[in-house]
C-alpha cells in the first residue's frame, strides 16, 4: 500500500507554524486494462493539517516586597501536528463528531436508495385511496361551481366560504393543497414519466446514481485550569467548526426489468404501502425518515449492484484560547500569559461501500424545523381542535 507524507515547520518569537500532509492509496496493477465493472474501489486517504499558535513565557512571578520577577520556562501549547478531533491534548470528544457523521452517512444511504428506486408513484397506495381522491375532487369541483354561481349573484361572501378563503377556514385550503392536491399531480407527472420511460424501453440497462449529504459542525467547550501559582482560577475556550460531507455513488445493472419496472410503480413494498395508510404518519416522517426508509428495503429489486463507493471529507478549523490570568497569593503576583492556537484539518477518505437495505434503520432527520412545517403543523392543530 503506497503512502507519501510532508511535513514543515518554522518558528519564530511571536509564533510557531506547521503543516502536514500524508496520502495512503492502494493500487490496482493494469487498472486502465481492467474493465470498467470490474474495477475494484481502490481505498484512498488525503490528510491535511495545518496551525499556528502564539508562544509564550509560561508564567512570571513577582515578589511584591522586593519586585524581583522570576519568569518560568516556557511551556509553548501542544496542539501542533496532531488529529484536532480526537487528539488528547485538544480535549475534544470525538464521539459528539462521530455521531454527526454516522446520522449524515446513514441519511445520505436512504437518500441514495430512494434515487436507486426512482419510484414514480405508489399504485397500490393511489388505489386504496381512490374513494378519497375521487370525494376531493367531486367536492373541489361542486365548490367552485357554487362559488361562480354565487359571484354571478354577487354575495361574495359565499365566494370566500365556498373557497375557504376566511382565515377561520383556510386551513383546509393548505391541508388540501399540501396532502391531496400536491400529492395528486405528482402522481399524475410520475405516472406519466414511468410510461413515457417504458415506451423508449424502460431503464437503460446500466447506470450509475450518487447522492450528498453535507452537516455543519459546531461545537464549543470552555473550563478552568489550575494556574501558575494556584488555584483554578485558569479559563479557557476551545470551538470546532466547519463541516462534514458524505458522498456515494454506485453503478447500477438492471438484471430484471420487469420487477423493477413494479417497483417504481409501488407493487413490490406492502409495508411502505401500510405506512402511508396510517392516518399521520407524515407527522412521523418529520421527525425519523420512516417512509423513506421502508421505500429504500425494495429500492434494488430487479437492479443488480456492479460497484459502489462512499468518499468523506472533514473541513474543519480548531481554535483554543486561554486568556492572560493575574493572581495575588502570598506576597507575590502570578501572571499566566495570553496563550491562543488557530488550527485547520482537512481530511478525505475513499472506501468501498457495501449496502444492504436490511441491515439499516430509520435515521432521526437533521432538518426538523422549517416554515412550511409550522404552517402545516398550525393547520392541523387548527382542524383537529374543531
Amino acid at each position: 500500500m503506497p503512502s507519501d507524507s510532508f511535513s514543515s515547520s518554522s518558528s519564530g518569537s511571536k509564533n510557531q507554524l506547521f503543516q502536514t500532509r500524508s496520502r495512503t492509496w492502494t493500487n490496482t496493477p493494469n487498472y486502465r486494462s481492467v474493465l470498467r465493472d470490474n474495477r475494484p474501489v481502490n481505498p484512498y486517504i488525503d490528510e491535511k493539517h495545518g496551525g499556528s499558535q502564539i508562544t509564550y513565557a509560561g508564567g512570571y512571578d513577582r515578589n511584591n516586597s522586593t519586585g524581583v520577577v522570576t519568569t518560568t520556562v516556557p511551556a509553548g501549547l501542544t496542539y501542533t501536528n496532531q488529529n484536532i478531533i480526537d487528539g488528547t491534548s485538544s480535549g475534544l470528544v470525538s464521539a459528539d463528531f462521530v455521531s454527526i457523521a454516522n446520522a449524515t452517512a446513514a441519511a445520505n444511504l436512504i437518500q441514495l436508495l430512494g434515487k436507486i428506486s426512482d419510484a414514480k408513484t405508489n399504485l397500490a397506495v393511489t388505489l386504496a385511496e381512490a374513494h378519497k381522491t375521487s370525494a376531493m375532487i367531486l367536492g373541489t369541483a361542486k365548490r367552485i361551481s357554487d362559488a361562480y354561481r354565487s359571484f354571478r349573484r354577487g354575495n361574495f361572501r359565499e365566494v370566500a366560504r365556498q373557497l375557504d378563503l376566511p382565515l377561520g377556514r383556510v386551513h383546509k385550503t393548505w391541508l388540501a393543497y399540501k396532502y391531496g392536491w400536491t400529492p395528486l399531480l405528482m402522481d399524475v407527472k410520475s405516472s406519466a414519466e414511468f410510461f413515457a420511460q417504458q415506451t423508449l424501453g424502460g431503464r437503460p440497462p446500466r447506470f450509475s446514481v450518487q447522492s450528498t449529504k453535507v452537516a455543519q459542525v459546531k461545537w464549543a467547550s470552555s473550563g478552568t485550569y489550575a494556574a501558575y501559582g494556584g488555584g483554578a482560577d485558569g479559563t479557557y475556550t476551545k470551538t470546532l467548526t466547519g463541516s462534514y460531507t458524505n458522498r456515494m455513488k454506485v453503478w447500477i445493472e438492471v438484471s430484471n426489468p420487469n420487477f423493477s419496472a413494479l417497483q417504481q410503480l409501488g407493487l413490490t413494498n406492502p409495508l411502505l404501502v401500510a405506512w402511508e395508510l396510517v392516518p399521520f404518519s407524515f407527522v412521523f416522517d418529520w421527525f425519523c425518515h420512516v417512509g423513506n426508509y421502508l421505500q429504500g428495503l425494495t429500492a434494488l429489486n430487479g437492479l443488480t449492484i456492479r460497484r459502489a463507493l462512499q468518499s468523506n471529507v472533514n473541513d474543519l478549523t480548531f481554535s483554543y484560547d486561554q486568556p492572560t490570568t493575574i493572581r495575588v497569593s502570598g506576597g507575590h503576583t502570578y501572571t499566566n500569559s495570553h496563550q491562543h492556537y488557530d488550527g485547520k484539518w482537512r481530511d478525505y477518505g475513499r472506501n468501498f461501500l457495501s449496502i444492504d437495505p436490511l441491515t439499516m434503520f430509520p435515521p432521526v432527520r437533521t432538518d426538523l424545523f422549517n416554515f412550511q412545517k409550522l404552517v402545516t403543523s398550525l393547520a392541523l392543530l387548527r382542524a383537529v381542535s374543531r
